[in-house]
């Protein structure tokens, strides 16, 4: 068993329908000013449902989920 195993960490990989909502995020909010790779958090939070984010990016507090998101950071 190798170390991420064991940590118990769940690897999400950006399949084309995450980078597809990536994109419409990162379209809907240029006003904004967010990054790609922000964008592309916010789309594997709303399809796995991912219910905390530990962040230090303010974006992250203020992004409209599809589901309560709580912040720490």
């Amino acid at each position: 068993m190798d170390e991420i195993a064991r940590s118990h960490i769940i690897i999400l990989r950006v399949t084309e329908e995450i980078e597809a909502s990536a994109k419409l995020i990162f379209r809907r909010f240029e006003d904004k000013r967010l990054s790609f790779t922000d964008c592309t958090s916010f789309a594997l939070i709303n399809q796995f449902g991912i219910e905390a984010v530990f962040a230090f990016d303010e974006h992250f507090r203020y992004h409209p989920y599809t589901h309560a998101v709580k912040f720490f950071g």
